[in-house]
């Protein structure tokens, strides 16, 4: 038994199986596409935004770095200068103790006469000569330079001392006369 049906509508009226499964098909389709675009839309923005703050963190990075290289470029200027300094202060202390090692100084021991002198002691005449410092002076009391005297005696880097004479002056002053040897600052 086949029964066959009627349709009175018209054709464009009429109700199309294909056509109605194929609309829906397309139509479940497009939506399916719109919903996997929005999902890589939406995965698109989310990774753009953490690769953004990625980006902020790598330029903070950026930035400390290059403020530690002007800091390593302040200290190495500060290194260079600080070794001219050492180079320097070597050279002196080169200086200072091959004036040290010498025997006779004329000027460590004109500072070394200069140190032992106390108050009321005035220095008229300084003298060298291989290592003898010959002197003439004035001295307010003759407490002054005995005082004085005293001092040359106790002082280890005197290696000699030979007083020549104590006068006093019509002005109430004493005048006296030393020859004094030092001792080489080594010994």
């Amino acid at each position: 038994m086949n029964t066959k049906y009627l349709n009175l509508l018209p054709k464009n009226y009429r109700f199309e199986l294909k056509k109605y499964i194929f609309i829906k098909a397309m139509t479940i389709f497009f939506i399916l596409n719109m919903l996997v675009l929005i999902s890589f839309f939406v995965l698109d923005r989310i990774k753009i935004s953490k690769l953004n703050g990625q980006i902020v963190q790598e330029k903070e990075k950026i930035k400390k770095i290059s403020s530690l290289n002007s800091s390593f470029e302040t200290f190495k200027i500060e290194k260079t200068k600080l070794e001219n300094i050492v180079s320097s202060l070597n050279i002196s202390e080169k200086l200072y103790y091959d004036l040290k090692r010498s025997p006779n100084s004329a000027f460590l021991d004109m500072i070394k006469t200069f140190n032992v002198t106390s108050e009321g002691i005035f220095l008229k005449n300084i003298s060298y000569s291989d290592g003898v410092v010959n002197i003439s002076g004035v001295a307010k009391t003759a407490k002054d330079f005995y005082k004085y005297y005293k001092i040359l005696e106790e002082d280890p880097m005197i290696a000699d001392k030979l007083f020549s004479n104590l006068s006093k002056n019509e002005e109430g002053l004493y005048n006296f006369t030393l020859t004094l040897k030092f001792r080489g600052l080594d010994g």
